[in-house]
């Protein structure tokens, strides 16, 4: 017994420092962890959000959602944010498969998640695109979030 406690404790660790990867946010160094269902899940609603948009694009919606798990204010997990009720209905996709992420946007989730792009959404944890959002939404997020930019059609915003 103490064998196979040992072993599942050196597994556990292993796992744990396999899916903590270093990313800048910012001017600081911070970590998340993740796992490949939640790479997977990530990239699934960013091609769902921008999936017509440019690599850039696709990371900043990427880097919106970890900004969300890093900030205190949500999940502290991909999961956990994708998940939250009435947050991100292009999760559906991910569930049935739809419209799965081409390699652009494979790309853009993996260069976020990694660290391998220089974060420009100024803290973002709020995204819309006016042309598909309704009226009470749009009123929503522009009248109770910080506007920070808009990029292609899409309106980025932090709480204040």
């Amino acid at each position: 017994m103490k064998k196979f406690m040992r072993k599942m404790i050196v597994m556990m660790i292993l796992v744990v420092c396999c899916c903590c990867l270093p990313m800048q946010v910012g001017a600081s160094e911070s970590q998340i962890c993740y796992t490949s269902a939640e790479q997977e899940m990530l990239g699934y609603i960013v091609q769902q959000e921008a999936g017509g948009y440019s690599l850039e694009h696709k990371q900043v919606i990427a880097q919106v959602i970890v900004n969300r798990v890093l900030s205190g204010q949500f999940p502290d997990t991909i999961t956990g944010v994708l998940t939250q009720k009435n947050q991100f209905s292009s999760l559906s996709n991910w569930y049935s498969k739809k419209n799965p992420p081409d390699e652009v946007t494979k790309q853009a989730v993996l260069n976020v998640l990694t660290g391998s792009y220089d974060d420009c959404t100024m803290g973002a944890t709020f995204f819309y695109a006016p042309k598909w959002a309704g009226k009470s939404a749009a009123s929503w997020f522009e009248n109770c979030l910080d506007y920070l930019f808009t990029l292609d059609g899409h309106r980025f915003f932090k709480a204040g």
